[in-house]
């Protein structure tokens, strides 16, 4: 065997292993390492992320995105992180990033405590705009010291 046939075989299996990985990776396990490692400057306990996955799964909150974004997702979040100028489309991610956090975020007492860092968060209920009990988090009146006028 020579050194060109050798380099065919160690590439052409790379290739297939890195694409059996990027397949059989479960989604719900990459937006969790995503929300690791996007808020790791917050206290977030193993529950509250556990529970939120376990919703997100059993109502099937993240459907919007679709295999082919799922994969989208899966592919920018893996190899992304090798180099982030490998892949196109990066702002794309960017934004599904985005969608993922803030529906966790939203799930949380985060915005209920003032954004307050230094507070464990503690899980409430998948948020569905729908669904869920009407509350303004980003009301001008509930971060002021002011009482509202009754």
């Amino acid at each position: 065997m020579n050194r060109r046939n050798f380099i065919k075989i160690i590439g052409g299996a790379g290739a297939v292993a890195g694409t059996t990985y990027l397949v059989f990776t479960d989604f719900y396990d990459v937006v969790e390492k995503i929300i690791r490692q996007e808020l790791s400057y917050l206290p977030i306990n193993e529950d509250v992320l556990s529970s939120f996955i376990a919703d997100v799964r059993e109502e099937k909150a993240i459907t919007q995105f679709g295999f082919s974004k799922e994969w989208f997702i899966r592919t920018h979040f893996l190899v992304g992180s090798i180099g982030k100028q490998i892949l196109p489309y990066r702002y794309k991610y960017l934004q599904y990033e985005e969608q993922i956090l803030a529906t966790f975020l939203l799930s949380t007492d985060f915005f209920l405590n003032k954004m307050d860092e230094t507070k464990p968060i503690r899980y409430v209920k998948l948020y569905h705009p729908y669904k869920r009990a009407c509350s303004n988090p980003f009301s001008s009146i509930y971060y002021s010291n002011l009482q509202p006028l009754v």
